[in-house]
């Protein structure tokens, strides 16, 4: 119980403080995941699951506002699962993403329990009472978004401890390999969709091909690999404006020039 309210807790704390700065980076996997690891008192598993489940989510985007499952629960649940529960990281990976999923099917209930509302909440700015609506939109963001979800990922916890280890217990072999193998697929379609989002031709597939060696050959941990990323991405930033920047000053000399023809 003490675990449920905690996995739980962390979701709801850090949806509300996202909603509330308006960073949108403490729900991000990376983040979310770390955080609740640093609440459960394991801030490394935390931040490996977190960098796990960005690479899966980076690539997801949320066509039309919908976005085909609750990487937020998914990252809470992942880190309850592992830290709290003792699963091995593969399965609770695994199991994280697919609730993530199936945890959609309330979103439903609460858009049209806040379209309900809405009436209401025009009647409130109607009347200009700015503290009276900050306070709504609080309890609505606290109540309404979030409160069906937490619920959930109470119940979810709650017998997750006890009925994931169960449900290991009495699994096949050859399905706690094949959540594990999942899991791992799951991180390359991640990069896959995330490669594709970027893909712009010969210069991505070089990035790839230099990418591979310096992992496969050159044996570089993810740190330095990461630090060489940066290196190229900002290299190519600059070189992106300034060939932006002359481009446009070429554009407005030719401009310059066709108007002086011009009154001449």
């Amino acid at each position: 119980m003490t675990n449920a309210l905690l996995i739980a807790f962390a979701y709801l704390l850090w949806q509300v403080a996202d909603n509330w700065l308006g960073w949108q980076t403490f729900t991000r996997p990376l983040v979310l995941c770390t955080l609740t690891g640093l609440m459960c008192g394991d801030i490394t598993t935390g931040v490996i699951i977190g960098a796990e489940l960005e690479a899966v989510y980076m690539g997801v985007s949320a066509i039309g506002g919908e976005a085909p499952s609750n990487y937020q629960a998914a990252s809470v649940l992942a880190v309850g699962f592992v830290v709290l529960s003792g699963a091995d990281q593969g399965v609770g990976l695994a199991l994280a993403v697919t609730v993530g999923t199936l945890i959609n099917a309330v979103k439903p209930f609460t858009q049209a329990i806040a379209l309900a509302l809405h009436p209401w909440f025009m009647k409130i700015a109607e009347t200009g009472n700015v503290k009276k609506f900050r306070i709504a939109m609080w309890l609505q963001v606290i109540f309404v978004s979030q409160l069906l979800n937490t619920i959930v990922v109470f119940l979810v916890a709650l017998g997750g401890e006890a009925g994931l280890q169960t449900f290991i217990s009495i699994c096949p072999a050859f399905i706690i390999n094949g959540l594990n193998a999942s899991a791992n697929m799951l991180v390359v379609v991640g990069l896959c969709l995330t490669t594709q989002a970027i893909w712009n031709g010969t210069t991505t597939v070089m990035y790839v091909i230099l990418g591979f060696v310096a992992v496969k050959y050159l044996a570089l941990g993810t740190l330095p690999l990461a630090l060489i990323g940066i290196v190229i991405a900002f290299a190519h930033f600059q070189n992106s404006y300034k060939l932006a920047q002359s481009r446009s000053a070429a554009a407005i000399g030719t401009n310059a020039q066709e108007g002086d023809d011009f009154y001449e």
